[in-house]
């Protein structure tokens, strides 16, 4: 899946910013419905170095705050047992990619 460069080199000095974009790039795109996912797998996805869920969870936030920002086009809900990804654009366009 191509990212948009801009919002590469906007996070990249934000190692779990950079990653929640390209996972949302990656996953957002290819949804066929909304999908639920339970902040204990968003943990298992993000938070290797992180004990508790109480330290992950605002610190993943601030972090996909950022992400969002650099894409957009993203839906994505936050509730209190976790995400809900929601089918979105790709952030690069078949017409940008085509001309790259």
């Amino acid at each position: 899946m191509p990212l948009e460069e801009a919002a590469v080199r906007s996070v990249a000095n934000n190692s779990m910013a950079l990653d929640a974009y390209a996972w949302l790039a990656y996953r957002l795109h290819s949804l066929p419905a909304p999908r639920a996912i339970h902040w204990r797998g968003v943990m298992a996805q993000f938070g290797g170095g992180f004990g508790k869920l109480s330290h992950f969870k605002p610190r993943f936030l601030d972090n996909l705050k950022l992400a969002l920002a650099v894409y957009p086009d993203a839906r994505v809900d936050v509730d209190d047992l976790g995400l809900v990804l929601y089918p979105s654009k790709p952030p690069v366009t078949e017409k940008l990619r085509a001309a790259r």
